[in-house]
């Protein structure tokens, strides 16, 4: 929601609740209750710091719901309380079921300390939560809050002991975002899956201890402290992604059977060798190839996570899929690497082992290799999850020999030739346009001027392409037919025979 939303949204919660704002010479606002709005009780209504609040009900035995707005309608923060003076509010905790907050950005000390039924809070543009604001609301099945742009700060305590698992047939979620610090168990006790955003900068001792259902939690970049304990004796926890290569990590901030992702040269990868973690590493490993020019690729995709696991998520680029892990339920994968409309198909045959064997069906022709490059929005998403490359070439086969020749013009001084023999390097006679840099055979087939033979006056060496001119020649223009062949290599095919023709000028 906009800003401008927010603030028609935080009026038209006012006008629902009865409070008529009347400016007076434009320096102070003051307020009247609508007596068509009727609180429940005498005593359910009032303000609380620069908000004011009230509790409605439909009816006799309806659920309460509690309004909590700011005076101004746009911006307001409530008083704190402490456990020696509880809100005015307190004593109807056990039959408010709703709450709805318009223009709050402080939510007070003890707010709503021990509300029993309350089901879900959603907060929205608040900047502090403040300690022990809804400590001890067992019901609490979700908690939604969305800070201030500027950021917002939960306090200690302020949902600890609240969203009991064993009393909920269902499953919790805490979803924060703009939320920049989470204070000493903040949510200790709090059975729930949770998302921690992208603005998050500190986790304070116990934050999310004790939490019986939090299977993988995601640290986001610019978090760069964990703190003792933060995640201790989460039963369930398997996986902690650190994304921030600076961030530390505290004395049993993780129990030890957890595994840590986290990047190379990292703090967390510090901390996970010092202390004795599995870890994996996450982020860009460049590029990859896969070669099956000599055989059959096995990848192994075992369970089994610690420094040496292998991943390769070059599987992943080729068939742009969603994760690694589903190649494990499959008996065969088939991924398409087709490009230009012809049947380019890789095979991968898991085992029983969880190995993956790559290799090419002979029934498709596939044409020498190919080379995938994982989308920039994929990588974004991979980064901070998953090591894994950015493009990978699948070799099936060696490439064609590119050998592409011509002959040139060379000339041989007869003063020099008429003394002793003369030699011409291989690139002095013959020009190679496209060269595998592999070995090569040369053989003359004819030398002649005009039509008449000179061929016995030609040698050449086979394997360096030398041309040798034998004492004696006559001046003149000699044309030199030589066939040459590439050998390949281990990128390259051998090639058939090239015909050139070079020139020799004999002045």
């Amino acid at each position: 929601m906009t800003k401008i939303g927010k603030k028609v949204a935080a009026l038209l919660l006012v006008v629902a609740m009865g409070v008529t704002f009347i400016p007076i010479l434009g320096t102070q606002t003051v307020y009247a209750i609508d007596p068509t709005a009727e609180p429940i009780a005498d005593d359910a209504y009032g303000t609380t710091g620069t908000c004011i609040w009230r509790l409605v009900s439909t009816g006799a035995g309806s659920p309460i719901t509690m309004y909590v707005a700011a005076e101004n309608s746009v911006e307001g923060g409530m008083a704190d309380y402490s456990y020696d003076n509880l809100p005015p509010w307190y004593k109807y905790r056990d039959q408010i079921e709703e709450i709805e907050f318009v223009g709050v950005t402080h939510v007070g000390d003890y707010a709503f300390y021990n509300c029993s039924k309350l089901p879900d809070v959603y907060i929205f543009d608040a900047k502090r939560i403040g300690d022990h604001a809804f400590y001890g609301c067992p019901a609490l099945t979700n908690i939604t809050i969305d800070g201030h742009e500027d950021g917002c700060v939960i306090e200690k305590c302020a949902f600890g002991e609240s969203m009991d698992y064993d009393n909920k047939s269902g499953f919790g979620k805490i979803d924060l975002a703009n939320v920049t610090s989470i204070g000493d168990s903040a949510f200790e006790e709090c059975d729930a899956e949770v998302d921690l955003g992208d603005k998050l900068q500190f986790i304070d001792e116990y934050a999310f201890a004790h939490n019986c259902k939090l299977e993988e939690i995601m640290i986001p970049r610019g978090c760069t402290q964990i703190c003792r304990s933060a995640f201790y004796n989460d039963q369930k926890l398997a996986k902690a992604y650190v994304s921030d290569a600076k961030c530390t990590i505290g004395e049993y901030a993780f129990d030890e059977d957890v595994v840590l992702y986290c990047k190379k040269s990292s703090a967390a990868l510090s901390y996970a060798k010092d202390n004795g973690y599995w870890y994996r590493l996450t982020g860009n490993m460049g590029s990859y190839t896969l070669d099956l020019r000599k055989g059959d690729v096995v990848l192994s995709l075992s369970d089994r996570e610690g420094p040496a696991y292998p991943l390769y998520c070059g599987l992943e680029l080729m068939a742009y899929c969603n994760s690694i892990y589903g190649l494990k339920e499959a008996a065969q994968i088939v991924y398409d690497l087709d490009k230009n409309g012809k049947n380019d198909l890789l095979y991968l045959y898991p085992d029983h082992d969880n190995n993956i064997t790559m290799t090419k069906d002979t029934g498709y022709s596939v044409k020498d290799r190919i080379t995938v490059k994982l989308p920039a929005a994929m990588v974004k998403d991979y980064e901070d999850r998953d090591e894994f490359y950015s493009s990978i070439t699948v070799i099936f086969d060696k490439y064609a020999n590119p050998l592409k020749i011509s002959g040139k013009t060379a000339t041989v001084k007869y003063s020099k030739l008429k003394k002793k023999a003369q030699t011409l390097a291989v690139t002095k006679v013959i020009k190679f346009t496209k060269d595998a840099k592999d070995k090569k055979t040369y053989t003359i087939s004819s030398a002649k001027k005009g039509k008449k033979s000179f061929k016995k006056y030609f040698k050449i060496n086979k394997t360096t392409g030398k041309v040798t001119i034998k004492k004696g020649l006559k001046k003149g223009t000699y044309k030199v037919k030589v066939k040459v062949k590439a050998l390949g290599n281990n990128d390259y095919y051998a090639s058939g025979d090239k015909t050139v023709t070079f020139t020799v000028k004999v002045k």
